[in-house]
């Protein structure tokens, strides 16, 4: 459950700050507006003058917070120890390609339009085979193994179509507009 708490500050010659106190398994999320957001299965007791309110999420909210977190910078970091962004990127377009020759090659064999060769079955067939062994004994870790994957293709679509919503009203319509679509 995520709480929040406002920070209370007593001035004067003895003032003093309060915040949260946190249990071992709980998280600080981070502070907005003076409020500090954490999660904890099971809060600790505070100072009389710290009230614990349950936060109701919002997706505005959702959003506020999770830009809080320090995990994703984290995560980037470890990640550009595997390869910089332009490796990454090339990586990706490598997979990309690769699916879709293998997508347009299955397809054009099941239809029979471009019938695939035995040599180059074998090939195919070699690779899934090394792939599907790896997945198998866990050699490889797939997204889907850990993440709920009907929420990150949601979030992937909803990217897509946004993405494809800015291209279309603010690049191919000028593009129309000045002729040069």
């Amino acid at each position: 459950m995520i709480y929040k708490c406002k920070i209370v500050t007593k001035a004067g010659v003895n003032g003093y700050t309060l915040h949260p106190h946190l249990g071992d398994e709980d998280m600080r999320i981070g502070e907005i507006d003076g409020e500090v957001y954490f999660y904890s299965e099971s809060p600790q007791s505070q100072h009389e003058d710290l009230v614990l309110e349950e936060v109701v999420l919002t997706e505005e909210l959702r959003e506020q917070l999770k830009a809080l977190l320090p995990h994703k910078e984290f995560v980037r970091m470890k990640v550009a120890d595997i390869g910089d962004i332009e490796d990454l990127i090339a990586d990706a377009m490598k997979l990309i390609e690769f699916n879709m020759m293998l997508t347009a090659r299955l397809a054009g064999d099941l239809y029979g339009t471009n019938p695939i060769d035995t040599t180059t079955k074998e090939v195919y067939k070699a690779r899934n085979k090394a792939f599907l062994d790896a997945v198998d004994s866990g050699e490889i870790t797939l997204r889907g193994d850990f993440d709920n994957m009907d929420v990150v293709m949601a979030r992937l679509l909803a990217r897509v179509s946004k993405t494809n919503q800015i291209v279309r009203d603010n690049y191919i319509a000028e593009m129309q507009r000045v002729e040069l679509a």
